[in-house]
């Protein structure tokens, strides 16, 4: 049975980094990282470590093995990832529901990731429903960014609510940067 929960130690956030890795899309070949999706960022411990305060990050667990995972970055902790700052950036005069994006109080899910062996059971709606409970007393909108080419990511969040704010291009990748309302 699969369990929600917040990342609390080194070895949750070791976990976390292992799923990263094996997920990421330069270590994946095309025809894998096409249909399985892909995460495009690598963390190391520190970093991971610094963004788990003083929200943690939200894990999905087989008994102790983690299986999934959402991160979590508050704006204050946007600056250490570079990538985040150029989207803030291009949210600027942006809208979601008639409100301006950058006035509400939001959050970055930094990354979403779930084991391959894992997929199609409903884990990633779970861990957006456990991060949608922790997080509505504080956020009004949860944000995040998707590689256009990352299929899977892109059907995944848009299933379970997010709205897609902005398309643009960075580096010749182009991205849509999506938004879920904590108020609903």
């Amino acid at each position: 049975m699969i369990t929600y929960a917040k990342a609390k130690s080194i070895s949750d956030l070791n976990q976390i980094l292992a799923l990263q890795k094996a997920n990421l899309k330069l270590n994946l070949q095309l025809e894998e990282y096409k249909e399985e999706g892909f995460v495009t960022l690598e963390h190391d411990i520190d970093l991971l470590q610094e963004l788990n305060t003083p929200y943690a990050h939200v894990i999905a667990l087989d008994e102790s093995n983690i299986v999934g995972y959402a991160l979590v970055t508050i704006p204050e902790k946007i600056p250490l990832i570079p990538l985040l700052q150029s989207t803030i950036e291009e949210l600027n005069g942006v809208e979601f529901h008639q409100q301006k994006v950058l006035g509400l109080k939001y959050f970055i899910m930094g990354q979403v990731c779930i084991d391959k062996s894992y997929r199609g059971q409903g884990i990633f709606q779970g861990l957006f429903r456990k991060m949608k409970d922790e997080m509505k007393s504080d956020f009004e909108i949860i944000l995040t960014e998707i590689a256009i080419d990352n299929k899977r990511s892109m059907r995944a969040h848009e299933k379970v609510g997010f709205e897609t704010l902005k398309i643009h291009c960075e580096n010749g990748v182009k991205w849509a940067i999506v938004g879920l309302s904590l108020k609903k």
